[in-house]
């Protein structure tokens, strides 16, 4: 509480307690209309210590009340003085915390989350505590061990993140495995899966290239004859944030005959799949395709803020476009990019839905609102006005925003729209 601001300021600016005590017996005649229609009400924390919190807030009034009005029921105490002035200060206290455990409970019950019955998130840190609480499994998925394994003989220090499976090939032959990792070098996770008997089934790649930043990758792993299957890595295992890990099934689409085949796997939360950079450029109705570069280019604040590509063109487009894919992208900061002497501009991020894992928050001294980076790779887009491209040599240039962490860009595509025989516009007269 502020200095010079005493008890009755307190308890005048508080004084929505009223608005608190509606808000409860609302939810008193939400909670009896559901049993009048057979819906079982809500079992939430959040419920319980709403009603809970009004009913002492009703009580407090009960017993101010009387003082107040001068006169009180002959079953009703009056409260001495120094419990009066106690219970005019609980009173709005109360009705704060009425007011957050509303909040609570409204968004717990009347908002259901949506069913995913076949999947899990794994918080690998928090459960690697000794005592920690199990998660809700799926039916496939047995039960979670943290298996840590000394160095000895050579051999690194390591642990083990073992997933013990039910085999139910009724319901699925692969699983999708998505690891979330701090992308260190000589500590990349792989991927195993096994028999009871210790046989190896499936071996992946190891993840990662070692570009110091957080990052996922997601696995297909077949699952047939396996009992169960390991996430390994070097060290203590805390470069591993978590696994997201959901049943796969086989569905039947369409996809036209001359053009990109669709991706392999549909990604749960609508992210793109990984660039597929070709050294050959190509044409299609107007437009030309071209990649600048396929390697991979750190950005920090404490080291390169910005990378240059060159290009040389014919002569210039009507309009293009610079793709490029960006790791540990920031919601609030995108990278900026420049085209030639062009005025520099935010690149446009296709972002996954945001109940997407990769989703990381951070919280910065003196800003009123948690940053988010996105752990993995997004697809950003540069438009490029035709004017700014001329004949013989371009430059693009990409940077970090003022306030953004490191990233890192691969995969510098551009394409080229050009006039052709089909070619569509319209004239529109200026105005007067």
């Amino acid at each position: 509480v502020p200095r010079g601001f005493g008890l009755r300021r307190l308890d005048a600016a508080l004084a929505f307690h009223t608005n608190v005590v509606m808000e409860g017996k609302m939810l008193l005649r939400a909670l009896r209309l559901a049993k009048e229609r057979g819906v079982k009400p809500p079992q939430s924390k959040g419920w319980r210590h709403a009603l809970t919190v009004f009913l002492l807030i009703r009580l407090v009034s009960l017993l101010i009340t009387p003082r107040i009005a001068g006169k009180a029921p002959a079953s009703l105490p009056i409260p001495s003085g120094a419990l009066h002035s106690l219970l005019m200060v609980l009173r709005p206290l109360l009705a704060l915390a009425c007011a957050a455990a509303l909040a609570s409970a409204q968004e717990s019950a009347f908002l259901a989350d949506q069913p995913t019955a076949f999947s899990v998130w794994l918080d690998l840190n928090a459960l690697s505590k000794p005592g920690a609480a199990k998660p809700a499994l799926p039916i496939w998925f047995e039960s979670f061990q943290t298996e840590p394994v000394q160095a000895q003989n050579g051999a690194l220090q390591k642990t083990i993140f073992r997933l013990r499976l039910r085999r139910m090939p009724s319901l699925h032959h692969e699983l999708l495995l998505r690891i979330f990792f701090d992308d260190l070098p000589d500590r990349h996770p792989v991927i195993t899966a096994w028999t009871e008997s210790g046989k190896e089934q499936f071996r992946g790649a190891a993840l990662g290239t070692g570009l110091g930043l957080p990052t996922s990758e997601s696995i297909v792993v077949p699952l047939d004859g396996a009992d169960y299957v390991d996430v390994e890595t070097v060290g203590d295992g805390t470069n591993i944030r978590g696994v997201f890990a959901s049943s796969l099934k086989d569905a039947l689409t369409r996809q036209t005959i001359d053009f990109q085949p669709a991706a392999e796997v549909s990604d749960p939360f609508g992210n793109f799949p990984a660039a597929q950079p070709t050294d050959e450029d190509s044409k299609l109705f107007g437009r030309v395709k071209a990649t600048v570069d396929t390697g991979t280019v750190q950005l920090s604040q404490k080291g390169d803020v910005s990378a240059q590509w060159q290009f040389d063109l014919a002569g210039p487009p009507l309009i293009a476009v610079v793709t490029f894919e960006v790791l540990n992208a920031d919601l609030a900061a995108p990278p900026v990019v420049t085209a030639n002497e062009g005025q520099p501009g935010f690149a446009g991020i296709q972002w996954p839905d945001l109940a997407d894992p990769g989703f990381r928050g951070e919280s910065r001294p003196l800003e009123p609102s948690m940053r988010f980076q996105y752990n993995g790779w997004v697809r950003a887009q540069f438009v490029i006005p035709g004017h700014l491209l001329r004949s013989g040599l371009n430059q693009i240039k990409v940077s970090l925003s003022e306030d953004s962490g490191p990233l890192a860009i691969r995969n510098v595509e551009l394409q080229l729209k050009h006039n052709w025989k089909h070619f569509d516009y319209i004239l529109t007269p200026a105005q007067r």
